[in-house]
């Protein structure tokens, strides 16, 4: 047993692959099984959000809400996230997804050749113009997808009950043009973001793109970028009174927005504002329990089989 311990161990953790085990891939094929299962039930329905009336509403009127919400999922690309969701929650038994409501503004620009004009009285000649167009997009709210591994909720709670914490906290990370984007489009939404370009500058930009748990390899051409590329960002969400804080004069209870970029420069700090006043993440388990802070998944479950098949 000592043998075929220290044997497995070199494989799980140093990659050294003998030719006298044979893997099963049972696990991946019950995963991938319960996949299917949850997408064909949830995702394949039409429309995929579907509404009922409470207090007597006429069928028009909620097929005029079924109408808006099947806009957002299709305009809104929510069902690619949605069908990552359930493998997440499939995989890790564990799924997380976060929403927001997005307002977009596309920038179309191009060049045109136009006559030449002094005070509006044409003469001959022409010249060419930048011509730079707002144009509406999408209207609505967005999914992305949270990795279970990123997703830092209060450990004094359990996980089905999140929302009764006190915090609950994401890492990401977004394109510094992002950044400059949003706060063009939302002028005060971000702060410090000027401290935050020179810091990244100075660091380089060889940046982990992702989670700091993983360092991805520099793709090609990115060795000389200008800019400061990517940045890791912390987006904490936070019950807190503000005049313990020292964030104002009030002593009610109020949930705030922290946005933290390469953990030292606070780019965001302001209440959240959503009516619904809750932590803007929705999550499932794959399990029962009350009390757990997280429940047993699936592949545990199965795991040993696999072993003795393997």
């Amino acid at each position: 047993r000592d043998t075929d311990k220290k044997r497995k161990d070199k494989k799980k953790y140093e990659g050294e692959v003998d030719y006298i085990t044979l893997e099963v891939p049972y696990t991946y094929a019950i995963v991938m099984t319960a996949h299917t299962y949850y997408t064909s039930v949830m995702l394949s329905r039409s429309p995929v959000w579907q509404f009922t009336g409470r207090h007597g509403e006429t069928q028009d009127a909620i097929q005029a809400v079924e109408a808006v919400m099947d806009y957002q999922l299709k305009s809104g690309e929510q069902l690619p996230v949605m069908y990552n969701w359930l493998y997440d929650l499939a995989r890790y038994s564990l799924g997380i997804v976060g929403v927001y409501w997005e307002k977009e503004e596309k920038v179309i620009c191009r060049y045109e050749k136009v006559k030449n004009s002094v005070f509006g009285i044409p003469f001959l000649g022409e010249k060419t113009q930048k011509i730079e167009e707002i144009v509406p997009g999408y209207e609505g709210n967005k999914l992305f997808n949270v990795r279970p591994y990123d997703f830092y909720p209060d450990p004094r709670v359990a996980l089905w009950k999140f929302q009764d914490g006190e915090f609950c906290m994401r890492d990401t990370s977004e394109g510094y043009h992002t950044l400059i984007a949003n706060a063009h489009t939302n002028p005060g939404y971000y702060i410090n973001l000027r401290a935050l370009g020179e810091q990244v500058k100075e660091r380089g930009n060889n940046i982990p793109q992702g989670s700091a748990r993983i360092e991805l390899p520099v793709q090609p051409g990115e060795e000389n970028a200008p800019g400061p590329g990517f940045v890791k960002i912390t987006d904490a969400y936070v019950k807190l009174i503000p005049k313990v804080w020292g964030l104002g004069d009030s002593g009610r209870v109020e949930v705030w927005c922290f946005h933290l970029a390469e953990d030292t420069v606070i780019i965001r700090a302001a209440p959240l504002g959503l009516y619904h006043n809750k932590f803007p993440f929705a999550l499932m388990e794959g399990n029962f329990g009350s009390e757990e802070f997280a429940k047993f998944g699936m592949l545990e479950i199965i795991r040993p089989l696999t072993d003795i098949l393997t």
